[in-house]
C-alpha cells in the first residue's frame, strides 16, 4: 500500500502477517516441513486451525527462531596453507 507523506513522497507500508500457512512458514523460516510438524506436536510452535488450513502464529515462529543458539563458526584447529 502506498501513501504520501507531508513532503508528497510515496511511502510504502508493509503489513506483517499474524500467521503463516505451512508452505509460507517453510519459506520464511527455512525450517523443514517435517521439523515444523514435530515442533507443533511438541508444543514448541503454536498452530491454529482455520477450517482445514493449519496456520502457524508468526509470534510463535519468531520466538522459536530467537530461542535457537547462535552458530559458532570459529574453528579450534588452525588451517595452514
Amino acid at each position: 500500500m502506498f501513501t504520501k507523506n507531508r513532503s508528497n513522497v510515496a511511502v510504502i507500508h508493509t503489513i506483517e502477517p499474524l500467521a503463516y500457512t505451512i508452505p509460507a512458514a517453510i519459506k520464511v523460516s527455512g525450517v523443514a516441513r517435517t521439523s515444523l510438524y514435530r515442533l507443533m506436536s511438541e508444543g514448541r510452535l503454536v498452530a491454529v486451525k482455520n477450517g482445514r488450513r493449519t496456520l502457524i502464529r508468526a509470534d510463535s515462529l519468531k520466538q522459536y527462531l530467537a530461542s535457537l543458539p547462535v552458530a559458532d563458526f570459529r574453528s579450534s584447529k588452525k588451517i595452514t596453507a
